[in-house]
């Protein structure tokens, strides 16, 4: 497989597969309905690290194909291994090696570690019920490190009353920035010494299944994929894979939004996914005129000192000198419903805050728990959440 498919394929996965950007789905359904295994978002506890920090990393994910009755065990895998600095700044060259990568295939066993033997940026390889050998390139001119299943974090079914998909949907990682990431960072025509960055990406995969390489795979498929128990290969809705970016300052600050609260008509969801007795029951609505429906305010109270104000970036103007604040936005996601508006404005650059980000919630005509979620994002990478849940009779 040649470099450039590979390339071309992974973009359009990316695409595809994430809900954490602004591309849409794969099919004309509407993306803000979380129908199959999605990962919403990725909070960095410091959205713009300064050279040589740890950074601690909270995964949100939801499979919407789980139930009470039957719960699915998800593989979730972060790699412990920042992506610095690839060429080009381009995700995608963070996955290079994986363009001349021979077919994998290990006979360990289930569970097993990796051959000694293997060398630095030896191939994808795979055992039964294991993610194998997956390359992170750190492309900085250091050597591709192997991953093993034992630096991965899985994700196992809960021993609580509550199932995995209503209770355990966070994963948790860290990974620590190089200290020389912006003086190896190739230099940007016209940027002074103290707009020079370093750029480092994180790469992760979510698979309701086994994550392993595809023997022959070809010229338009990916290496590995994700297969069940019956070792059939799983589809977009059953596998994500992705990344997040982080900017390197050596002076600079952002901050994560922060929501101190998510009304659905006035009423707080806050404590709705713990406590079951304070979740709002609500009729199904079976009207084919759906504008019919009684609608429903839903609203994140977003505290604006702490998510725009704090972050103001006395550089950031634009040629003709006026200051730009931070953008942020909120994107709304439920698991069944309509919403009139997936994203909304939350503050813009030029004309600051807008008050009016709520958006509409429709019933939908099938009975049943649905989970609603609000994420807001800034244009500095900040990022912060907010769920709750509600039932439809």
């Amino acid at each position: 497989m040649s470099f450039r498919k590979l390339a071309r394929n992974l973009a359009l996965l990316a695409c595809l597969a994430l809900a954490l950007t602004t591309c849409g789905g794969a099919s004309f359904d509407d993306p803000s309905v979380i129908k199959g295994l999605r990962v919403l978002a990725v909070q960095k506890s410091a959205p713009y690290p300064k050279p040589g920090d740890e950074v601690n990393l909270k995964l949100l994910f939801w499979d919407a194909k789980s139930s009470e009755d039957n719960p699915r065990t998800i593989f979730i895998a972060i790699s412990p291994v920042a992506c610095e600095n690839p060429p080009g700044d381009l995700y995608y060259n963070c996955l290079a090696q994986l363009a001349g990568m021979p077919d994998g295939g290990s006979d360990m066993p289930d569970g097993g570690e990796p051959d000694a033997g293997v060398p630095e940026g030896g191939a994808l390889r795979n055992a039964p019920g294991v993610a194998g050998l997956i390359p992170i390139a750190r492309a900085n001119g250091a050597p591709f490190r192997n991953i093993t299943p034992s630096d991965f974090i899985r994700a196992t079914r809960s021993e609580e009353a509550s199932p995995l998909h209503d209770i355990d949907h966070i994963r948790e990682a860290s990974v620590r920035i190089s200290p020389d990431i912006i003086d190896r960072h190739a230099p940007t025509p016209g940027f002074t010494p103290e707009q020079r960055y370093g750029l480092a990406y994180v790469l992760f995969l979510a698979c309701a299944g086994f994550p392993k390489a595809v023997p022959n795979a070809g010229p338009n498929a990916l290496p590995f994929g994700c297969f069940d128990e019956d070792d059939r290969l799983l589809g977009p809705d059953d596998f994500v894979i992705g990344y997040t970016s982080m900017y390197v300052y050596a002076n600079r600050v952002n901050n994560n939004p922060v929501i101190d609260d998510f009304l659905f008509d006035a009423a707080s969801l806050a404590a709705t996914t713990t406590d079951e007795t304070l979740v709002r029951h609500i009729p199904s609505c079976k009207e084919s005129d759906r504008s019919k429906c009684p609608k429903y305010q839903l609203k994140p109270v977003i505290n604006r000192g702490l998510t725009v104000e704090k972050d103001d970036d006395p550089s950031a103007k634009t040629p003709e000198g006026q200051r730009l604040e931070e953008q942020a936005w909120v994107a709304y996601h439920i698991t069944a419903g309509e919403l009139k508006s997936s994203l909304r404005l939350v503050n813009d650059a030029t004309h600051g805050w807008n008050e009016k980000n709520d958006t509409e919630y429709t019933a939908p005509a099938e009975p049943g728990p649905v989970r609603l979620f609000a994420i807001v994002h800034d244009n500095r990478g900040g990022i912060a959440w907010a769920e709750g849940k509600i039932v439809v009779d």
